[in-house]
């Protein structure tokens, strides 16, 4: 199981700003208006090595991160002036060990680790650990989430991103594994109480992942803001949006995020799944990698990808700097939603050199690492872009 894991998860994705509403918001009236995103400010952490960007407070206004590449060790807490006011270290031994720690957010105010091992655990001021939640029965994710797993919980009810269990290795990662993947809710609700575990947001006909092809292994972007469930596939040109009522949580409709130019896999057919991650290796497809909720709007954040022959010119052009040449080739846009979930602007441009923006925090800016890649000069700091968003 962990060798499955392992290879999907360093072999298939590449998982692993700011935005905010000015002083003056743009006005509802978008008719025909282009929007625009800019940096108003920064935030410059002192730290040598680099970090990822997990998560807000909005309570503490405090930022969330963590070492950067696969595995969580080091957890930085960082005010708005970009202090650092507290930093933890996950042992790998003793009483608050974690052998295999994969995600880390806030959630109600408290620093939540997801750890494949013992599950959700809290992280005290004191750098105890204290179990949280845990997800009722063995279980294993194929890579770890962009995002804390755990979405919300309240009380004695817990929602969490459905991971897999050993059953679903029906045959490896052949034919009937993708068949069930596919079929499969990707949010289940637990009542540590009760004991009663229920599925909700099963993937929608609209969904390239049901078109009885293989399109490889879809990364759940799921968030809820209030009754509103929206989600991402990662892949899939649509966020989907789901209702929760007295009946739990309903499909309500697909929205066409209405992209031009994005990359995607090649598909193949099911009786050929062995065949897909060698025939799409080194492929760049697109991706759909963030929903931010804003005070006036929903932006979706996502990535075009690049075509087999862009990734061609640039290793013939920049054979030493191939990783950072993509990297900068590879921009983030953004899609622009109303309140009620329409189409505004499809293609909003972040300024170079962000890092796939994350975060929206109480001042409704959008908040996002740099990427010091990209730049020429080196700085003995990791900077957060704040970024608002306006009209051009």
């Amino acid at each position: 199981m962990k060798r499955l894991y392992t290879i999907v998860n360093s072999g298939v994705f590449f998982i692993a700003l700011g935005l905010g509403l000015s002083c003056n918001p743009p006005k509802e009236n978008t008719a025909q208006r282009k929007f625009s995103i800019a940096v108003r400010d920064s935030i410059n952490i002192e730290n040598l090595d680099p970090l990822h960007l997990k998560g807000y407070d909005p309570l503490s206004d405090h930022y969330l991160l963590s070492n950067a590449g696969i595995g969580i060790r080091q957890i930085f807490q960082v005010n708005g002036k970009g202090a650092i006011t507290s930093h933890f270290t996950i042992p790998e031994e003793g009483p608050n060990a974690l052998s295999n720690p994969g995600s880390v957010g806030f959630l109600n105010g408290a620093i939540i680790i997801y750890d494949m091992e013992k599950g959700f655990v809290k992280l005290n001021p004191d750098s105890s650990i204290i179990p949280e939640a845990k997800i009722p029965y063995p279980h294993n994710y194929l890579f770890f989430p962009p995002h804390l797993p755990l979405i919300k919980q309240s009380g004695e009810e817990m929602y969490y991103i459905k991971p897999l269990i050993d059953e679903d290795f029906i045959d490896g990662m052949g034919e009937q594994f993708y068949k069930n993947y596919y079929s499969k809710s990707l949010l289940e609700k637990h009542n540590s109480k009760t004991g009663e575990t229920k599925p909700y947001l099963k993937i929608p006909e609209q969904s390239v992942f049901k078109d009885g092809m293989n399109h490889g292994i879809y990364v759940p972007v799921i968030k809820n803001k209030g009754n509103d469930w929206l989600v991402s596939t990662w892949f899939d040109p649509f966020v989907y949006l789901y209702k929760e009522n007295d009946d739990g949580i309903t499909f309500e409709k697909a929205i066409d995020l209405q992209i031009t130019g994005m990359n995607k896999y090649q598909s193949v057919e099911m009786k050929n799944s062995d065949q897909f991650f060698d025939i799409n290796t080194g492929k760049r497809p697109g991706n759909i990698n963030d929903i931010l909720f804003m005070d006036d709007y929903t932006v979706i954040v996502y990535r075009k990808g690049l075509t087999d022959q862009e990734q061609k010119d640039i290793k013939a052009n920049f054979p030493n700097q191939t990783k950072m040449e993509m990297e900068k080739k590879d921009t983030f846009y953004a899609v622009i939603l109303d309140k009620d979930y329409n189409v505004l602007d499809s293609k909003v441009n972040f300024p170079n050199g962000v890092y796939y923006p994350n975060i929206v925090n109480k001042s409704n800016e959008i908040i996002a690492l740099k990427n010091p890649d990209l730049f020429d000069v080196e700085e003995n700091y990791v900077t957060l872009y704040r970024m608002e968003l306006g009209f051009e």
